[in-house]
């Protein structure tokens, strides 16, 4: 009874905000149920420290451990495997930002030192090393589809570029020419920014530079617009002071800085919805972030809802949404949360 009588709520907190202009913020608990927590004790006695970025593959789990210079990948039944060490060799990385894995599971890692792309295939011995690929610019973000590889850029006169895998990764298309704007040129240092592959295996990007959220299809062509940042219950990119230099990071930067909500990710959910990430520094170390659920098809915001405090956004697979909980300084171990939607959530 208390569940019904909860969506009941939330169905007309929802349609009243929805009359009124206006986006209705939910409480986590509203939206999400926890399914799962996955401890990562000290793998070969190394404790991971913070964690840099995940994938989600048919059972298998992929953990960036960019400190420590590896990727831990944990199996459908419960055993971890360490992959990678310290170096500029074969299957060594210097600093690692990145990671993707494909349909065949065969894993891409890049390394902005020397802009690396190693690729490693499975076998039944576990994770071997293939080859590596110079990649022209570094991403924020990459997909991989088939042969090719498209990648968010961090850097470069385009954000978005395409690479054949099977020609020696080979850039064969760029797209939309970088704007060159203050407060892109500024939060160049903070890596903002997503690309999430939707069903139709086009593309969504979300990008500081841009205020409209574009779809691309895979020859990298906008076929449509999500919605305009600052429109329909979505936030405002942050107009950047002209009295602050974009190149400089000095205490009125910070100040400034902690005042807004940055475009952080975007996440595909399923069918017509994706999940835009915002954050914000509410003070040294410590950072807020609030997950805004998106309908491509009616073209606004349907909720808002914040994150628990010392909880951070991972990512989202198969609709099921993974965040690492900030660990204590005494602490040896890294603890993820797997949330699931919970029932009727999305047919407000």
């Amino acid at each position: 009874m208390r569940q019904r009588l909860t969506f009941a709520w939330l169905c007309i907190a929802v349609a009243s905000c929805t009359s009124s202009g206006e986006t209705v913020s939910l409480q986590w608990h509203d939206v999400f149920a926890l399914e799962d927590t996955i401890l990562i004790n000290p793998i070969d006695d190394i404790p991971i420290s913070r964690i840099s970025k995940i994938a989600v593959y048919n059972g298998y789990l992929y953990v960036l451990d960019g400190i420590n210079r590896r990727v831990l990948i944990r199996h459908p039944e419960g055993t971890w495997e360490s992959l990678g060490r310290q170096g500029s060799g074969p299957g060594e990385f210097q600093f690692p930002t990145s990671l993707e894995v494909d349909s065949r599971r065969r894993l891409y890692v890049f390394d902005i030192d020397g802009r690396r792309l190693s690729i490693f295939y499975p076998t039944s011995r576990g994770y071997v090393y293939k080859n590596q690929f110079s990649i022209e610019t570094a991403p924020i973000d990459m997909e991989v589809l088939g042969k090719f590889l498209y990648m968010l850029n961090r850097s470069g006169e385009y954000i978005v570029a395409k690479y054949n895998l099977e020609k020696g990764g080979i850039q064969v298309k760029q797209a939309i020419k970088r704007k060159g704007t203050p407060y892109e040129r500024f939060v160049f240092r903070f890596n903002l920014g997503g690309m999430a592959l939707l069903d139709s295996a086009k593309l969504a990007i979300l990008y500081p530079g841009l205020k409209p959220m574009v779809v691309l299809d895979t020859q990298l062509v906008i076929v449509d617009t999500l919605g305009i940042l600052g429109q329909r219950g979505l936030p405002p990119i942050p107009d950047f002071p002209t009295t602050l230099s974009p190149y400089e990071y000095t205490d009125k930067h910070a100040k400034w800085w902690g005042k807004h909500w940055h475009p952080l990710d975007i996440l595909h959910v399923k069918d017509h919805y994706t999940a835009l990430i915002f954050y914000r520094e509410q003070q040294k170390d410590v950072s807020l972030q609030k997950l805004y659920l998106y309908s491509s098809q009616e073209k606004k915001v349907i909720f808002h809802v914040e994150v628990p405090q010392g909880e951070w956004i991972l990512g989202m697979f198969t609709g099921k949404l993974y965040t690492e909980v900030t660990p204590r300084e005494d602490t040896i171990a890294a603890l993820i949360r797997v949330y699931r939607f919970q029932d009727n959530i999305l047919d407000l």
